[in-house]
């Protein structure tokens, strides 16, 4: 068992900033989650190309048998052939020989990879079988869910989610330091355990694991910024006046953590188009006498919008998409425009009223439709006995859960508390695991679908007549399964970066959600793949 990826070039530490850059670069592809929608109409495959299409950069074909097929120089498709030096592993991915080329109706789905890869690695195996090795068309049809990776706290009886980590990394070389909020209480215990899934059709690759623990009295809260800061506040106090842009007083919706969550208005969003796909909320506080630090409290997530606009633009690729998922550097100025137009138009945009307009104060990036994440916001100072703000963002884009506002606010110094043991499904310790996650280098613990490990970190005890709120820091990346009917398009048409054509898609992306969000979440959560 290996969790060491073996022989990969060096690779090269980059600034968080520059990190950020080039992880958001890759957003219009990287949707944390992705759904096969079945209302997408694909291409139909094409027996007899005029030319062949060619992928350059190096990927994996996953057959139905359950074998895998390298191609570490890319692949030539023609004539419904799959055509490359490559080499076949069997189930076990203990044996291999030399292929040079596949028949299309063969291969379940494929993936890109963007480095040298030891052949003979393995994810960590767990009790059930992995996706990879018991692939069959009729399964990957029925599989329509796909995440990075979800973390679940053992505390009870039953597993709980918690967070989904680096979301957006969907290559090597593309990481960030993703941080979340935890929800668990170990009260007087001394250690936390923690389950990470792969409960999608991806290779999730795990560089780096550690608890951030940060103590505080028993009448505040914490949570994180949206750099991943902690954020200590005190009590909290619920918006005067919460509105939508339809006219609808949603303070009754918002006003509880329960799950219950706004979206935007049916008419509304049945009436965007590409001059106005807009929505937003607008919230009025009352501001205290005395002291003016704020910070604006969120509990949020995603809706299943992304994940279908995400769907839309791949599988308009075809297999270009492998290639857009490499690191090719030629790509990069276009992934930069899209970078910048994904950020512009797919985030949630923070604005205070402050001498006769609303100013920007901060941005929130897409957080995934799993699970809830909890955010402060830290507001700057204006003058007057009322706070006025107004969050904008692309109609149902979001759903939000609970809006607050802390007048008590202070930034906090989080210890770091590292991975202590790593187990498999099976209750065998990985010792090179837990080695490898200690530290964002060049090991990884590598992970298929259907396998999950579980973490334990030794928290001490619980400082007396004080409180203790976690976070888990994560940083990774992961690749995406490419399905065979995203794939079957003769000759796609490239992807053209620009606004009226990024826009045009949203748009289309936006009328085949409308109709199917009532029951799409619920497909969306049956279809996980099971882990046990």
């Amino acid at each position: 068992m290996t969790t060491k990826i073996d022989g990969r070039t060096p690779r090269i530490r980059l600034g968080k900033g520059m990190r950020l850059f080039l992880s958001l670069a890759f957003l219009f592809l990287a949707s944390c989650i992705t759904v096969y929608n079945t209302e997408i109409e694909p291409i139909e495959y094409q027996e007899q190309s005029e030319s062949p299409l060619i992928v350059e950069s190096p990927v994996k074909a996953h057959l139905v048998d359950g074998s895998t097929v390298v191609f570490p120089n890319g692949v030539t498709i023609e004539n419904g052939i799959v055509k490359g030096q490559g080499f076949k592993y069997d189930i076990t991915l203990e044996h291999s020989e030399p292929v040079t080329e596949v028949d299309f109706d063969e291969v379940a789905a494929m993936e890109s990879y963007q480095t040298p890869v030891n052949t003979g690695a393995t994810a960590v195996a767990s009790g059930a079988a992995t996706i990879g090795v018991a692939a069959t068309a009729a399964a990957l049809a029925v599989i329509i869910f796909g995440s990075c990776p979800t973390i679940y706290s053992l505390e009870g009886v039953e597993p709980l989610l918690e967070a989904e980590s680096f979301s957006y990394s969907i290559a090597p070389g593309f990481e960030v330091r993703d941080v979340d909020r935890l929800g668990i209480d170990p009260g007087t215990g001394d250690s936390v355990e923690l389950e990470i899934r792969n409960e999608a059709l991806e290779t999730h690759y795990i560089n780096h694991i550690e608890l951030m623990e940060v103590v505080h009295a028993a009448a505040e809260s914490v949570f994180p910024d949206p750099e991943g800061r902690p954020v200590i506040v005190g009590s909290l106090r619920a918006p005067q006046v919460v509105i939508d842009r339809s006219g609808r007083h949603i303070d009754g919706i918002v006003g509880a953590a329960d799950g219950k969550a706004w979206r935007t208005d049916e008419a509304r969003l049945q009436n965007v188009s590409t001059d106005d796909m807009e929505d937003y909320i607008d919230l009025e506080f009352e501001m205290p006498t005395t002291g003016r630090e704020a910070a604006l409290v969120l509990r949020l997530r995603n809706s299943l919008l992304n994940t279908v606009f995400f769907i839309h633009m791949l599988k308009g690729q075809g297999f270009r998409a492998l290639d857009w998922m490499s690191d090719d550097p030629k790509r990069l100025g276009e992934k930069y425009q899209l970078r910048r137009w994904y950020r512009k138009r797919m985030g949630m945009r923070v604005a205070i009223w402050d001498q006769g307009r609303y100013r920007q104060v901060a941005t929130i990036a897409e957080t995934g439709p799993i699970a809830w994440t909890e955010l402060a916001i830290p507001l700057p100072a204006v003058k007057g006995d009322k706070l006025q703000l107004r969050l904008s963002f692309v109609a149902d884009n979001w759903r939000i859960d609970h809006l607050a506002l802390a007048t008590v606010v202070r930034h906090a110094k989080a210890k770091k508390i590292p991975v202590t043991q790593v187990t498999s499904a099976a209750g065998d310790e990985l010792r090179q695991a837990r080695r490898n996650l200690h530290a964002a280098d060049a090991a990884y613990v590598i992970t298929k679908p259907g396998e999950y490990l579980r973490l334990r970190f030794d928290v001490g005890e619980a400082p007396h007549g004080l409180k203790r709120t976690y976070f888990l820091a994560a940083e990774g990346y992961y690749i995406e399964w490419m399905r065979k009917d995203w794939l079957e398009t003769e000759s796609a048409p490239a992807l053209v970066p620009n606004d009226a054509a990024l826009q045009a898609s949203l748009l289309t992306a936006m009328r085949l959600w409308e109709p199917q969000r009532e029951e799409f979440r619920e497909r969306f959560e049956s279809t996980r793949i099971n882990v046990r």
